[in-house]
């Protein structure tokens, strides 16, 4: 910064350049951290509705098996 008096001050060409740079390099970093925020944020929910699928399959093997069991104790009651 070029100084004007003893409390203002002019930016320089390379001041700008340089807090130009700061700044970029902060959005690059900022965008960089969403970015694995939001990476993250899709693995989590893969695997949530992978469970999710995984508790679909299982739950007409659970209602095959409950109605078998009923069956079986149904039989097993007339004998």
């Amino acid at each position: 910064m070029d100084r004007v008096s003893a409390r203002l001050g002019r930016w320089t060409p390379e001041g700008k350049r340089f807090l130009a740079e700061g700044m970029q390099a902060w959005r690059d970093w900022r965008d960089q951290i969403d970015a694995d925020a939001e990476a993250e944020r899709r693995e989590i929910d893969r695997r949530a509705s992978a469970d999710n699928v995984r508790w679909a399959k299982r739950a007409p093997i659970a209602v095959c098996i409950t109605a078998g069991l009923i069956v079986a104790g149904w039989i097993a009651a007339k004998l």
